[in-house]
């Protein structure tokens, strides 16, 4: 938003109207109007003009998950718990949301700087355009998931409606790193292979392919400090076992999850005006 639309010059000095309602509206529907204008054009290009562009985004996190299946059969020689397969493909759904999210967020700006140096494009709305393109592309992941989850005997179910805890958590916490390295990144550009790495660990240190009894029992307290490993399971508890999870936990992910984003959302504004120097 330009603030000279709203500026008042008096014997006193320059001073700010306050907005009216009408304003805000107007405002936040111009916004809504340009976030939704860059999600469309984006999975218009990436997913919709591509002869395989759907076909490979409901498939890749098949493949993966396969790949993760065939090696934790070797490292657990066969000692599998029933149903690893479709814990693993959970895992990895909602962990490729994540991962993708994030991984891109280096780059968001300097994507984006033609549309942030001509035009008075919010950089707030440009975050949730972008997180709003990778939602869109988890969604489809997500729909192929429950047709493939109906097919081995796990049909859709009421409980479904759960899992709003979970994803609110993880989606906290995807805004919080979105924002964070997006605003990093915009200052340094090799940032992108440095966030990939720690993506790449921080699934191995989750219960992604191996499930949480795993875990040696003195090292447990150390790694519930992990947001996913309490996020993941829950998705399983939700689409496998159709029960509600422990919320309290989730809870506690989201608030912290939220802080922080608000933290890093202050970060954003201050940091912003400096941009043009580097994107």
């Amino acid at each position: 938003m330009d603030k000279s639309l709203y500026k008042k010059i008096t014997p006193q000095g320059s001073t700010y109207a306050p907005l009216t309602w009408e304003d805000s509206k107007r405002t936040m529907a111009s916004e809504w109007s340009k976030i939704r204008l860059i999600v469309q054009s984006e999975m218009k290009s990436k997913v919709f003009e591509k002869a395989l562009g759907i076909f490979f985004l409901a498939i890749e996190p098949i493949f993966m998950a396969f790949v993760y299946f065939f090696l934790t059969q070797i490292l657990m020689r066969g000692n599998l718990p029933s149903g690893q397969f479709l814990n693993i493909y959970i895992a990895v759904v909602f962990w490729r949301w994540l991962a993708k999210t994030v991984d891109g967020s280096p780059v968001t700006f300097a994507s984006y700087s033609s549309v942030l140096k001509q035009t008075n494009f919010s950089v707030f709305s440009l975050i949730l355009a972008y997180i709003g393109v990778e939602f869109a592309m988890f969604l489809v992941a997500l729909m192929v998931l429950f047709l493939f989850a109906t097919m081995m005997g796990y049909p859709p179910h009421p409980s479904y409606v759960y899992l709003v805890f979970p994803m609110m958590a993880q989606l906290s916490i995807m805004l919080f790193l979105t924002v964070l390295f997006a605003t990093a990144g915009a200052f340094v550009r090799d940032l992108a292979g440095g966030v990939n790495v720690i993506t790449g660990i921080w699934f191995y240190l989750s219960p992604g392919i191996y499930p949480v009894e795993r875990i040696p029992e003195q090292y447990l307290t150390y790694y519930y400090l992990n947001p996913f490993a309490h996020i993941l399971p829950a998705y399983r508890e939700i689409i496998l076992r159709h029960e509600l999870p422990p919320l309290w936990p989730l809870f506690l992910i989201t608030v912290i999850g939220l802080l922080c984003s608000f933290g890093a959302l202050r970060l954003l504004g201050r940091a912003r005006r400096h941009f043009f120097s580097f994107i």
